[in-house]
C-alpha cells in the first residue's frame, strides 16, 4: 500500500504533464517529433540538453589560469633561417597567453585548423580559445628548426618555464602562415560514462 501511494504522485504528475523531465521527451505540446532512421538523436536536441542539466547540473565554469607575470620572449635559434610568419604567430601567442585572450589569434588559425582526439561536433577553435586560457605561460619560445612538407612547414619550438621545465612543440603552418594543427596540448575527456 505504501508503494501505491509514493507511485500515485508520480503517475498523476505523469498524465497531467509536469514532470519537467519527461515533458522534454515528450515534446512541446501537440508538436510533432521526427525520427530518423539512420540511429540518429530522436526529438529536438534542445531538449534532451534540458533533460541533461536537469539530470547532471550546470556544467563546471570555465575558469581562465592565472596569466603569467611576464611576456614570453620569443627567438630563433643560432643557425636556423628565421620565418617572419612563424615568429608573428609565436608573439601572437605569447600575448595572447599573456592576457588570456585568444581571440585575437583566431585570424591566424587555418580554415583546416584540427585537433586531434577532438568529439565529433566539437569546434577546433572552439578548444583552442580554452586552451589559450589554461596554458601555463612560457618564459622563452625558441624556435629551434623549419623544415617545408607537402606544402606545409613544420616548426619545432622550445617553451621554456620559470620551473626549469623545457617542453619541444611541433606546429604545423599552412602556406599563409595560418596554424594547421599542433602539439601545443591535447584533449581529454574528463568525467562520462564509458
Amino acid at each position: 500500500m505504501a508503494w501505491a501511494n509514493f507511485m500515485m504522485p508520480l503517475a498523476c504528475g505523469l498524465a497531467l504533464g509536469v514532470c519537467p523531465a519527461l515533458e522534454a521527451l515528450a515534446g512541446p505540446p501537440g508538436g510533432t517529433t521526427s525520427v530518423t532512421t539512420s540511429g540518429a538523436t530522436v526529438g529536438p536536441p534542445q531538449q534532451f540538453a534540458q533533460l541533461g542539466k536537469w539530470l547532471h547540473g550546470d556544467p563546471p565554469p570555465h575558469v581562465k589560469a592565472a596569466a603569467p607575470k611576464q611576456l614570453a620572449l620569443v627567438t630563433t635559434a643560432a643557425g636556423v633561417a628565421v620565418d617572419a610568419q612563424v615568429e608573428s604567430f609565436l608573439r601572437e601567442l605569447a600575448a595572447g597567453l599573456k592576457a588570456r585572450e585568444g581571440k585575437p589569434l583566431l585570424a591566424r588559425l587555418s580554415p583546416q585548423y584540427s585537433v586531434d582526439d577532438l568529439p565529433s561536433g566539437t569546434k577546433p577553435s572552439d578548444v583552442f580559445l580554452q586552451a589559450i586560457d589554461r596554458l601555463p605561460g612560457p618564459e622563452t619560445i625558441t624556435v629551434q628548426s623549419i623544415v617545408s612538407v607537402d606544402g606545409q612547414r613544420v616548426a619545432k619550438v622550445e617553451f621554456r618555464f620559470s620551473n626549469e621545465r623545457l617542453d619541444l612543440k611541433t606546429l604545423h603552418f599552412d602556406a599563409a602562415g595560418r596554424l594547421l594543427r599542433s602539439d601545443l596540448f591535447r584533449v581529454q575527456r574528463v568525467g562520462g560514462h564509458g
